[in-house]
């Protein structure tokens, strides 16, 4: 955290499975879907990737948007579902 001061850094991101030391420490739970440029970092190459049992957690305002890309090696991008989209498909 002192490093993050150093530089200035408005919003520290993680995962763990230790919530209740980071929430000593400051920090808040946060959902995933909030902190895409630490998935797109470390995640994606991880082998939880998609049984992932850390809480995501953060200090300081949240980004409001993500800078990296998405992994260019991503086998699947998962959407959200909604009717209208299901008929959209289906009378193409």
């Amino acid at each position: 955290m002192a490093e993050a001061k150093r530089h200035r850094v408005d919003c520290i991101c993680l995962f763990t499975r230790k919530p209740d030391f980071f929430a000593g420490q400051g920090f808040s739970v946060a959902q995933r879907e909030d902190l895409p440029d630490k998935i797109y970092k470390d995640c994606h190459a991880c082998p939880r990737f998609h049984c992932c049992d850390e809480v995501a957690m953060v200090r300081g305002d949240l980004p409001k948007f993500a800078i990296l890309p998405e992994p260019a090696n991503w086998l699947v991008k998962l959407q959200g579902w909604s009717p209208a989209a299901e008929t959209q498909t289906r009378s193409s």
